[in-house]
């Protein structure tokens, strides 16, 4: 693992580099890799959906902190690993990106573009988003409209907030439900 990036009171981002210094497989915003977990507790694997476009030299995916959902249960096992335990430097096993919810920019053409996500589902919203402005350049209007449960849980908060200052085309617009 290349950096470890807080981005709120919950999440982390987390960027993975190529051991042997060779590029990343190319992948489509809104596509996930997985996660090999192996240590002496146990053996598994996540999903997680990248949330950075391609173009990049690394992959990033931002991951919540599960704890337990109710007493008795046990917290997020990857998750809590991710957080706890991988350190930069660390080699994590990836699965090559895959998915299919991803974005058919042959559609969108001059219309308008809705961006909706809630709570960590923002993870493939900033892929399309970044994907959308920095890569494919579109002129349409972006409207991102995120769900947090408040602002210490609102991930990309600075990172949105300079996307949407770069680009007038974009509003993004945050409802926080506390």
């Amino acid at each position: 693992m290349d950096r470890k990036v807080p981005e709120s009171k919950i999440a982390t981002s987390f960027y993975f580099v190529p051991v042997d210094g060779g590029p990343i497989v190319d992948f489509t915003p809104g596509q996930y890799i997985g996660i090999r977990a192996e240590t002496t507790e146990f053996t598994t694997q996540r999903n997680y959906t990248l949330s950075c476009s391609p173009g990049e030299p690394f992959y990033r995916i931002t991951v919540k902190k599960h704890g337990a959902l109710v007493d008795g249960c046990p917290p997020g096992l990857v998750s809590t690993w991710l957080h706890d335990k991988v350190k930069v430097g660390n080699i994590v096993k990836l699965s090559v990106p895959c998915g299919a919810y991803t974005m058919d920019l042959e559609t969108v053409r001059d219309k308008p573009i809705v961006i909706v996500s809630g709570g960590i589902g923002i993870t493939p919203g900033v892929a399309m988003l970044e994907y959308l402005v920095d890569i494919k350049h579109v002129r349409n209007k972006i409207v991102m409209l995120n769900l947090a449960s408040g602002p210490d849980e609102e991930e990309f908060h600075e990172h949105l907030a300079v996307i949407r200052r770069k680009h007038l085309n974009v509003v993004i617009k945050t409802i926080y439900s506390r």
